[in-house]
This record gives C-alpha cells, structure tokens and sequence, in this order.
C-alpha cells in the first residue's frame, strides 16, 4: 500500500517551499522590515515658536523649522554607522539651547540573529534601519535672558563750590537830631 506522502511531486513541493522560506529568512533584514525609512521625531519648546536649526554629525545644516513640528530624520551615516544630529534652538527673549539626537542599534536588529545573517550583516547595516535615534522625542525648556537691571550711579555728586554770600550793605545809623 502506498501513501501519498513518498510521491515525487509532494517532495519536490516541500523541497520548494522549504528552500523559499529558507531564502526569505536569510536574505532579508528584520530591522528594514520593521523600522526602515527617516525617523519621526517630534521637537517641541517651551516657550512653543523657537527656531530649530538640525545640523548632522558633518555639521551641515539638515533643516530650520519652528517648533513645534516633526523631523524626519535618517538614522544611517555610513556602513555601520549611525547618524548624529546636533539641534540648536534659538528665540527672542531666551538663551539659545542644543540638544543631541545620537544613533543607538534598535531592538530589531538583533531579531536578524534569529532570521538570518544576511540582514544582520549587510541590509540593515547599508539601510541604517539597524539604528534608532535617541531621544525619540525633544521637548526644550527654554531659558529666559536676566531682564537688564536700571543702572544706579554709585559715586558721589560732585560737591557744590562754596559761593560767597553777598557782602551785606552797611546800615546807615539813624542821624541823631
């Protein structure tokens, strides 16, 4: 008696399809799944209406905006390498503040150990989808400039020079009669 399982086409199948999902775990890249593209980083100040100037680890300007808004920002640099980003913010009234965004490896990446070596070594690597950016948010405390103080004059008034009071006129004495 024979069973179906033994034909050869149902083997060649499985050997198919076994080979197919083989191929897609070990070519692809977890984190290119998951995370790829820029990152969505919403920057906020308090007081809200700075301007935001992002400047990348080359110190090239990315973007100026006014807060609050989103960047989108890439997390890939070169091969293995994150991205950096330094952020200035500036306002009327306040001291200007920086801030940093700087590339941390992802959770997804390590899922490529998993799934295969392909990704983890190569895709997401090339991709940059194996790096986050930390903070995944910004919300700046700007700080106000002192208010300038009334400059009070602490040396002495010069004093008054000494004017002679007039000479009195001399009193006539009543003539005697």
């Amino acid at each position: 008696m024979k069973t179906g399982l033994g034909s050869p086409s149902i083997v060649r199948i499985g050997a198919v399809l076994a080979f197919a999902v083989w191929t897609m775990l070990t070519t692809s890249g977890c984190a290119s799944l998951m995370a790829s593209g820029p990152r969505k980083i919403p920057i906020a100040s308090q007081p809200a209406g700075a301007k935001v100037s992002i400047y990348n680890r080359s110190n090239e300007l990315v973007t100026v905006q006014t807060t609050p808004f989103v960047a989108q920002l890439s997390p890939r640099y070169r091969f293995f390498q994150g991205q950096r980003y330094r952020i200035v913010f500036e306002m009327e009234g306040y001291e200007s503040a920086e801030a940093q965004l700087n590339p941390r490896v992802g959770p997804w990446y390590l899922g490529n150990l998993l799934v295969g070596l392909a990704g983890f070594l190569i895709i997401d690597p090339a991709t940059g989808a194996m790096f986050r950016l930390e903070p995944d948010e910004l919300d700046q405390m700007l700080t106000p400039l002192p208010s300038p103080t009334p400059t009070t004059d602490t040396t002495p008034a010069p004093e008054a020079e000494a004017v002679p009071a007039p000479e009195a006129a001399p009193v006539a004495e009543p003539a005697a009669e």
